[in-house]
C-alpha cells in the first residue's frame, strides 16, 4: 500500500470516476442484463460497466505509460489486455523489464 500511496503522491493528477460520470449505480449480477456485474457500476459508451472495467477503460484512455501489479488476477488482465489492444507502454511491478 504504501508504494500505491507514493504513486499516487506523484502523481502530476488524479482523475476521479465520479468526476467524470458521476456516482455509480450499485447494482446486483445480472440487473440489466446477463453480463451485469454485482457491485459499483458506471454508465459508459451506453453500456453498464463495474467501476473496476470502468477505471481500466478511463486509464488506458489517458495514459501514455501504466504500471502494472499482479498482470494475472482477472481485473488486471482485462486492463493489460486494454493497454495492448491500444498499444500504451506498460512496465509490470516489481519491474523487469517494459512490455508493448
Amino acid at each position: 500500500m504504501a508504494m500505491f500511496n507514493t504513486l499516487v503522491e506523484s502523481a502530476r493528477k488524479a482523475h476521479y470516476l465520479e468526476d467524470i460520470y458521476g456516482e455509480p449505480r450499485f447494482m446486483r449480477k445480472g440487473e440489466v442484463d446477463k453480463y451485469t456485474m454485482a457491485g459499483p457500476n458506471y454508465f459508459m459508451n451506453g453500456i453498464w460497466l463495474h467501476a473496476n472495467m470502468a477505471r481500466n477503460e478511463e486509464m488506458v484512455k489517458i495514459s501514455d505509460l501504466a504500471v502494472v501489479y499482479d498482470a494475472q488476477s482477472s481485473g488486471t488482465r482485462d486492463a493489460v489486455t486494454r493497454l495492448r489492444q491500444t498499444r500504451t507502454a506498460f512496465e509490470v511491478y516489481p519491474f523487469k523489464k517494459r512490455l508493448f
